[in-house]
């Protein structure tokens, strides 16, 4: 992404609802869909500038990976997790070496040459068993100038999605849309009003109080959800939680 959308993110990913909100949905999905030992080894992939790292402390031994040092300065301010600078395309990690992998808005950016082959990079650090959740951008019609801004490759649905991990040897235990209840408001503003308005950089900003009281409730309504077993065929962005396959077992 734009180096001055670093100290954006920087500056909101605390409290903004939207990633207030993928925050908490990939924390529902870490205790209803993910089987860890007590104390996991957790590698966040493309870490940025640190706010979901910051979250994962808590929760096992972390470890963080950003292809820009930019990012990593943010986030050293946030973690004490080991952070280090490289490409998703080639993990500098043992084999089997984490219990959990998080590929978080990261999969579709230009920096990512190969899709599937980042994901088998992921299974080939992750033990036998261990699992990937990974939330990314969904839907090509809904591409705008924020996309411009965050260097964006590709956009996902579950079908694609689904394709790639699978391929990288994964077997996908939830696959759903997710950001279902702004989806409306979303499309409307990036699809029908495409022609009418050029928006310049990405869409990330700090709303007033009321309203982002107001996205934090839809959002952590939509975890709940999630967390129940829902799931949403259509949304901003798509989620998919998969394990590695176990060594021995057919």
């Amino acid at each position: 992404m734009r180096t001055e959308e670093y100290e954006i993110m920087d500056g909101l990913e605390q409290n903004h609802w939207w990633f207030w909100g993928k925050r908490r949905i990939l924390m529902g999905m870490m205790k209803s869909q993910c089987s860890m030992p007590e104390n996991p080894k957790i590698l966040d992939i493309g870490c940025g500038t640190g706010g979901l790292l910051r979250e994962l402390d808590s929760r096992g031994e972390t470890y963080g990976i950003d292809i820009t040092m930019e990012a990593l300065r943010f986030a050293r301010e946030k973690t004490a997790a080991p952070l280090t600078m490289g490409s998703a395309m080639e993990l500098p990690f043992r084999d089997n070496s984490f219990d959990l992998a998080l590929c978080c808005d990261m999969l579709y950016h230009r920096d990512v040459e190969d899709v599937t082959a980042a994901l088998k990079e992921a299974a080939r650090v992750l033990k036998s068993g261990g699992g990937l959740l990974i939330t990314d951008s969904a839907f090509e019609s809904l591409r705008s100038s924020h996309d411009e801004a965050m260097h964006t490759a590709r956009r996902f649905t579950r079908a694609s999605l689904r394709a790639c991990v699978e391929g990288a040897g994964f077997s996908v235990s939830k696959l759903s849309n997710t950001n279902f209840f702004i989806f409306p408001a979303v499309w409307f503003v990036r699809v029908l009003l495409r022609n009418i308005r050029k928006p310049a950089g990405s869409d990330v900003y700090q709303p007033n109080v009321v309203v982002n009281a107001v996205l934090k409730g839809i959002m952590r309504l939509e975890a709940a959800m999630l967390r129940g077993g829902v799931s949403f065929p259509v949304g901003v962005s798509v989620l998919c939680v998969a394990n590695k396959a176990r060594v021995g077992v057919r």
